[in-house]
């Protein structure tokens, strides 16, 4: 004989577990816009700044020389990576 073992019908009465609500939890933060004064300040610090379009140019030139070695280096090896594995992996 086997007896069936079980709670029953269970009955909803409308509790909840855990709370679903995200705001509620310590750990959860909105992403917080800044005010469009940080923004209007900002621009305004950034036009004080008096150089001429020589010296922009001189800045800009000087990023280039900076950042133009180390994109020529990834894109080899990139491509180095590449030719190797099609070389390689279609034997």
């Amino acid at each position: 004989m086997s007896a069936k073992v079980g709670k029953g019908k269970i009955d909803d009465d409308g509790r909840t577990v855990v709370s679903m609500d995200f705001e509620a939890i310590a750990t959860y933060k909105h992403p917080r816009k800044k005010p469009v004064s940080f923004y209007r300040e900002k621009q305004e610090q950034l036009s004080k700044i008096d150089i001429t379009p020589k010296e922009r140019w001189a800045m800009i030139k000087a990023v280039y020389i900076y950042v133009i070695p180390f994109a020529l280096v990834f894109f080899g090896v990139l491509a180095l990576g590449m030719f190797l594995l099609l070389k390689y992996w279609t034997r």
